[in-house]
């Protein structure tokens, strides 16, 4: 009786580990790209700053962002994943009363090690301003770099 109790102990001490807790913590771009393509141009913008990623009251994955897009993402296997989400943020450097209004198809995160992870995005963004509104299509790749565990 003693072993098969002591055999619980040792499966279920190794079946602890969260999967989610190697993406908790705030992030750095390292690299990366957003390229927006719309009916008059197409810019690549670098990435830059910080997000921070929590668990979520439902026990999925909630990523914050500088521009207030905070997103659940669903963990599946290695992957954090989130798609139809949507947000609008001024966007001040394309002008005064600028805003963009961004629906992500997809975004997905990716880490193995907690240390550095990779994020993959693409979409569409409604540029408005006083002068109209124009629609264009994004997407993109960065590495971003674990700064701490929060």
């Amino acid at each position: 009786m003693h072993r098969i109790g002591l055999l619980s102990v040792v499966l279920l001490a190794g079946c602890g580990a969260d999967p989610a807790q190697r993406y908790m913590g705030t992030w750095s771009f390292a690299s990366g790209t957003d390229n927006v393509s719309c009916p008059n141009g197409t810019t690549a913008a670098k990435l830059s700053g910080n997000v921070s990623i929590k668990r979520a009251t439902d026990g999925s994955l909630l990523v914050l962002d500088p521009e207030g897009c905070n997103f659940s993402y669903t963990l599946e296997g290695e992957r954090a994943e989130a798609s139809g989400k949507s947000c609008s943020f001024p966007v001040p450097e394309l002008g005064q009363g600028v805003t963009a209004a961004v629906q992500y198809d997809s975004i997905m995160l990716s880490t193995t090690d907690g240390k550095s992870m990779d994020d993959s995005f693409s979409g569409t963004v409604a540029y408005t301003s006083s002068s109209g509104t124009l629609d264009c299509i994004f997407s993109g790749t960065a590495t971003l770099t674990k700064l701490s565990d929060d």
